[in-house]
């Protein structure tokens, strides 16, 4: 999607009239008050003074005609006061927060291939960043823009009334603000484009060099060296970049400056002087109206100047913003989407292929698999044989792009999203660990009082003895992110936590991919033993590349380059001598457990 600035701004101020009526119609007033007083004071305010001298008008016309002013501009005032203040700062924050949770809403709906588009992720990572900013740059800016046109065109029209060709010199700053101005700023935004490149790799050097994860390899290698030669060669990248457009910013700059400046204020003034001293055509309030004017709308003009480049400027981040809000995801709800009327009995792929975007060939291919229910299936195979994308495509996180997955001979496509997606508990190998405390990382909701889900999830992952020695329990931060006291535990216990999420919760279907892999062969398999028994009435599937916990399993699917090579149990495989019976003799080479001298006959 790509609209003109006028659209994307409009677009804007009109989720800000929205958000909040008050505040767009006292943004108007704001900045039609200002103008009004600032054309009174320059024309109107001088004028009738100087005709009350020339006049010789009574010492009281004056006198109460400054105190009117007087009382006038201090309700103006207060009124300003108040609403920058006050009222502003708390409708910036509560529209940003209304706003922030639209798009929190949005970005969890969005389907997640769009995260994995780079350039669509780019722009709205840079929307979002940026979205209070250009709210209230919206706010401010319209207004600003139909006060300073509309005082600008009084102003004018008073200059004109005085002497017509008055008008010329009020042409300098309209051409100097929207012609040279404008090239100005095409200028500097093609050359903070070109840096942007440039700023990124310093800006990477300089934050590898104070996160904690890097520490390591800083300081055990040469890394360093690579980093600095990346920070110095940004640096002379912007600095040449600045060189080659500086001669062309200067010239244009200066010629900008000439005619909304020079040409302008010392034009009017000549001719003003030329008029009253020489023509003797004007009177000296008629003058003192044309110098004060030819100030005043030059600085309107460059206010206005100033607000239509900063909402042109605007279109562009609004542009990507609007493009994320109005793009609707391909996995959704339709009106003819129906509840989970049957329990669970099978989950079916039925000639399943699936391809990520960009990517030559099927991540998946001909995939023809059935899980009934309280079955425990492990898929194995090697890494980029499809597996995880399996996971993906049976949470409905990616939908097939040919074939179909049957809920109890249904296409999932025709149920609805949440209520299915409730079937699910999971526990991916690429988890995350949120700077919250253990409780909520495990619960991954609001906490419920009184209740031993969290205990019980911690115990059965294997490490709620661990918990129980922290200072707080399981209600103690981990990271130390957002807080100073939280705790930092090994990959291998985190991972563990990440794990206690799936056996926090009751589902029918407990998808599993690699949740052990930064744990020890032993480690790991007590966690899969105890999964067995938490959900031995439930059905599981899980991905593990240590094949020892596939024995654990009643069926066991192979993949290779993203189809099903190999189907069967433990001892069905083994004896099949094919794919799988190679990969589990590997592995089981590398172990010498007890007194047994293979891993196999350990394990059976």
């Amino acid at each position: 999607m790509r609209s003109g600035s006028l659209s994307n701004n409009w677009y804007l101020y009109r989720e800000a009239w929205v958000l909040d009526r008050k505040r767009v119609l006292g943004e108007w007033g704001v900045s039609f008050t200002s103008y009004l007083m600032w054309v009174f004071y320059s024309i109107g305010f001088i004028k009738y003074l100087l005709f009350c001298l020339e006049t010789e008008r009574p010492v009281r016309e004056p006198f109460m005609f400054i105190i009117a002013v007087m009382v006038i501009a201090g309700l103006i005032s207060l009124y300003r006061t108040w609403f920058i203040k006050f009222y502003r700062p708390l409708s910036q924050n509560r529209m940003f927060t209304e706003f922030s949770k639209r798009l929190f809403r949005k970005a969890r709906e969005a389907d997640l291939a769009n995260y994995e588009d780079a350039e669509f992720y780019n722009s709205y990572t840079l929307a979002v960043k940026e979205a209070g900013e250009r709210l209230e740059s919206v706010l401010l800016n319209i207004p600003g823009v139909g006060a300073a046109f509309i005082a600008a065109v009084g102003v004018a029209v008073t200059m004109s009334s005085i002497d017509p060709w008055v008008l010329v010199f009020v042409l300098f700053p309209v051409i100097g603000n929207f012609v040279f101005g404008k090239k100005l700023n095409k200028l500097l935004f093609s050359r903070d484009r070109k840096i942007e490149s440039h700023r990124r790799k310093i800006s990477y050097a300089d934050r590898v060099y104070y996160m904690g994860e890097y520490a390591k390899e800083l300081r055990l290698s040469k890394i360093r060296n690579v980093l600095s030669s990346v920070f110095e060669t940004g640096i002379t990248d912007i600095l040449r970049t600045f060189n080659r457009y500086g001669l062309k910013c200067t010239v244009t700059n200066f010629v900008q400056n000439m005619l909304t400046f020079v040409f302008n204020f010392e034009g009017v003034f000549l001719y003003g002087t030329y008029l009253a001293l020489v023509k003797k055509s004007i009177t000296l309030s008629d003058f003192a109206v044309l110098a004060s004017g030819v100030v005043s709308v030059s600085w309107m003009i460059i206010h206005l100047s100033t607000a239509v480049v900063e909402l042109m400027k605007n279109g562009t981040y609004i542009n990507n913003l609007r493009t994320f809000l109005e793009t609707d995801p391909s996995i959704r709800d339709t009106e003819d989407s129906a509840m989970l009327a049957e329990d669970f009995q099978t989950l079916q792929f039925k000639d399943v292929c699936f391809s990520y975007s960009g990517q030559k060939g099927f991540a998946v291919e001909a995939m023809n698999f059935c899980l009934s229910r309280g079955e425990k299936i492990a898929l194995v195979g090697i890494n980029g044989a499809g597996k995880s994308s399996v996971v993906k495509l049976m949470t409905r996180l990616y939908d097939p792009v040919s074939g179909a997955i049957l809920y109890n001979g249904r296409d999932i496509k025709t149920l609805r999203l949440r209520e299915y997606r409730k079937l699910f508990a999971t526990a991916f190998q690429d988890y995350r660990i949120f700077s919250l405390s253990v409780a909520d990382n495990v619960m991954m909701r609001e906490p419920v009082p009184e209740d031993d889900t969290v205990e019980s999830a911690l115990a059965d992952a294997g490490i709620l003895d661990k918990v129980r020695g922290l200072p707080d329990g399981a209600d103690t931060v981990l990271t130390r992110e957002l807080d100073d006291g939280g705790v930092v535990f090994s990959g291998g216990e985190y991972q563990k936590v990440a794990v206690a999420r799936a056996f926090a919760r009751d589902c029918e279907i407990y998808l599993l991919d690699e949740p052990s892999s930064a744990l020890d062969p032993m480690a790991e398999y007590a966690l899969y033993e105890n999964m067995m028994k938490r959900c031995r009435d439930k059905t599981v599937m899980f991905i593990s590349h240590r094949l020892s916990s596939a024995t654990l399993a009643d069926r066991i699917i192979v993949m290779d380059g993203g189809r099903i090579v190999e189907e069967g149990s433990h001892a069905q495989l083994m004896a099949l001598n094919d794919v799988y019976a190679d990969m589990f003799r590997k592995q089981a080479e590398r172990y010498v457990i007890d007194n047994y001298t293979t891993f196999e006959e350990a394990v059976q």
